[in-house]
């Protein structure tokens, strides 16, 4: 298993989330490293790898359009990354230069086995 994952920090979390949700209405929430292995353990599974070294690569313009949000979202987004708090900005290494805004999400991956 493989997915996107936030920071332990519940205010980078939280900005995490908002934004995702600002692009994705059907989006709910990216789990911290420890609530994926809490998730899986508590499901029965043995946790055979686990790595949190992954991360995935993403442009602005490219996130947006992916995900067919409005000029008016597109807006709001923007202002998002550019007014992120500097601690937000360094954990998702969110960089802008011109008028191109790339970043990444941190990745949890981990191989679960049956007992």
């Amino acid at each position: 298993m493989a997915d996107t994952s936030s920071p332990d920090d519940l205010g980078i979390a939280r900005w995490h989330d908002e934004t995702e949700c600002l692009r994705d209405p059907s989006h709910v929430q990216n789990f911290t490293p420890p609530q994926w292995r809490d998730m899986v353990l508590g499901a029965g599974f043995r946790i055979a790898e686990f790595s949190t070294d992954y991360r995935t690569q993403l442009e602005f313009g490219d996130w947006v359009k992916t995900s067919g949000c409005s000029p008016e979202v597109i807006s709001c987004l923007l202002q998002r990354f550019e007014q992120a708090p500097p601690e937000v900005k360094k954990a998702f290494r969110i960089q802008s230069n011109a008028a191109r805004i790339s970043f990444s999400w941190p990745i949890t991956a981990l191989k679960a086995l049956k007992p």
